[in-house]
């Protein structure tokens, strides 16, 4: 459509010349068409239409309607006004491809977004771009002026931004350069150097997404190797509870034949039979102990009953006595009734165990640990227990659950880890916090049962 408008603008034109070749007025009709197409559209279209102009005053001329020099004044009087039109109303390009007001913005828009600072030939900083102020954290007036080498200490700009340097990264004495902030902070930062004719510009690039990159990827490294050694640490463990079973079944048999002989050994035998006795229970109890441990690695379904939290306490109670025993350490219990609760004695038991032994480890020689319990709602029942140690370090809060952290010297940072397992396949949660004596206090909770509940 525009094509048809300027080829009709430019054929009006001419008809105009035709029909009046006497009147001055009509030979600047084709400039004044062609003035407006330059202004209008593009050089292209322009183009043809000065061709289709010249083609036309050349017919004009051949058939006498005009002069050839009233023709090719007027071609070329047109011809030249496109071309002066056409230039004012197109911006010119620049060395990018793009009008030079785009350009313009263009690098204005790199230049704000990148750290660069112009440097004098003394080192002092005579331009600075906003992404450079926001690496120093400094206003604008406040950076110029400065020597280079007080933001980057090391910086030597007779060695680093000579004119015999080369444009290239400038290599520090240490692992990197750091760019100090008023509040003596710092960031690692890498500094290149370009010549110009005002001076070196140096550009900066912040290391410090590249370093917490690196960072994460070492600590994703790490937890993988946690995640490879737990698995290694479940095969083992299912391995080793489907082996014991056999030779703590053997033991158990042979402690039995045992008794049986002490028996006929009558008044003489009776101590040796009272303690193989314990030894055979303790062993069973080992035996328990693998067949839930192998369930809570296998995640089979389990079905919690109904169970005295007192009794099971005093069940296990001699194994947490001689836990503290060597150190002098009393385990005390307080537990509140009623205390019927729903769990699996022997998972329970073996986290009290391990929450006892912590908390032994941790408490100076002839002090104590308590284990409480008591109801905090119709249907939670809390169980603690709690040292008189140094209690968890703030920082370790976070960590002390994770598998493989340990803050004891030679522990392997599991038992913990079991412990919330253990809790939270019981429907709890393992919680972590000061105790009475200022030590840690480890608390799970438990649900109530009902007296008249159904198993």
């Amino acid at each position: 459509m525009r094509t048809l408008l300027c080829a009709g603008l430019v054929v009006a034109s001419l008809a105009g010349l035709r029909f009046d070749p006497s009147g001055k007025l009509s030979l600047f009709l084709p400039v004044i068409a062609l003035a407006i197409i330059a202004r209008l559209t593009g050089w292209r279209l322009t183009v043809v239409c000065v061709g289709l102009l010249w083609a036309g005053l050349a017919v004009l001329g051949l058939t006498g309607h005009i002069t050839f020099a009233d023709a090719s004044i007027t071609g070329f009087v047109a011809a030249l006004i496109a071309l002066l039109a056409g230039r004012s109303n197109r911006p010119l390009l620049g060395i990018y491809g793009l009008h030079q007001p785009t350009e313009n913005e263009v690098l204005r828009a790199l230049l704000a977004a990148t750290p660069v600072v112009l440097l004098d030939q003394q080192g002092r900083i005579k331009r600075a771009s906003p992404a450079s102020l926001d690496i120093f954290r400094l206003a604008e007036e406040q950076l110029l002026g400065l020597p280079f080498s007080e933001l980057v200490p090391g910086f030597d700009h007779r060695l680093h931004a000579s004119v015999d340097a080369g444009t290239d990264l400038i290599k520090p004495a240490g692992n990197n350069w750091l760019a100090m902030r008023p509040d003596l902070s710092h960031i690692p930062v890498e500094l290149w150097l370009d010549h110009t004719p005002d001076g070196p510009l140096i550009r900066l690039v912040d290391l410090t997404p590249r370093q917490t990159a690196d960072e994460q990827a070492r600590e994703l490294h790490s937890q993988l190797n946690k995640v490879w050694r737990l698995n290694s640490l479940g095969e083992m463990a299912a391995t080793l509870a489907h082996e014991l079973n056999q030779p703590l079944g053997a033991a158990a048999a042979y402690l039995h034949a045992a008794q049986e002989d002490m028996k006929t050994a009558g008044p003489l035998g009776e101590s040796a039979l009272r303690t193989t006795e314990l030894a055979k229970a303790q062993m069973l109890r080992g035996g328990q102990i693998i067949r839930r441990m192998r369930e809570l690695l296998t995640m089979e379904m389990r079905t919690l009953s109904k169970e005295q939290l007192s009794v099971v306490v005093d069940d296990v109670l001699p194994i947490l006595t001689l836990t503290g025993q060597d150190r002098n350490i009393r385990i005390e219990t307080d537990i509140s009734m009623p205390d019927l609760v729903r769990m699996d004695s022997i998972q329970i038991q073996q986290a009290l165990v391990n929450l006892v032994r912590n908390a032994v480890e941790a408490s100076p020689n002839g002090s104590r640990v308590l284990v409480t319990g008591h109801a905090v709602s119709d249907h939670t029942f809390e169980v603690a227990v709690e040292d008189s140690g140094i209690g968890i370090p703030s920082d370790q809060i976070d960590r002390v659950f994770q598998p493989m952290m340990s803050t004891k010297s030679g522990g392997m940072g599991l038992g913990l880890s079991v412990t919330r397992t253990i809790v939270e396949s019981h429907g709890g949660n393992l919680r972590v916090g000061a105790s009475r004596w200022g030590g840690a206090r480890f608390s799970f909770t438990l649900a109530i049962a009902n007296q008249d509940e159904q198993e």
